[in-house]
């Protein structure tokens, strides 16, 4: 079984996940616009989450090492996620704690 690192880029219009290998290939990836709507901002780790378990089944021989998420800001970097991001409608967006829940392993913030 082959290991792979999730990246996740959290722009203000678009959500890409994709799976990179060791040596920076680009196994899989998936875009889905950014979601706005939903009571808080757990809406948007929820799809992230739904995106990254979408690829596990398209590609089932891999294991995912962790996942990286570059993100729109401003970063609360203890709280793990972007804080009344100016172009969304969420006062906060937890993205840390909830990924590293769902798929036990590391979920880093940049």
């Amino acid at each position: 079984m082959k290991t792979f690192a999730g990246a996740v880029d959290l722009g203000a219009t678009n959500v890409r996940v994709a799976f990179i290998s060791r040596e920076g290939k680009v196994i899989g990836k998936i875009s889905r616009e950014t979601p706005r709507s939903g009571k808080n901002g757990n809406v948007v780790a929820e799809m992230i989450g739904d995106m990254v378990s979408e690829l596990c089944s398209k590609y089932p021989t891999i294991r995912l090492q962790g996942i990286g998420i570059a993100s729109l800001g401003p970063l609360d970097y203890k709280r793990g996620g972007p804080t009344k991001p100016p172009n969304l409608p969420y006062v906060f967006v937890s993205l840390v704690v909830p990924l590293q829940k769902r798929f036990s392993i590391p979920v880093l913030l940049h």
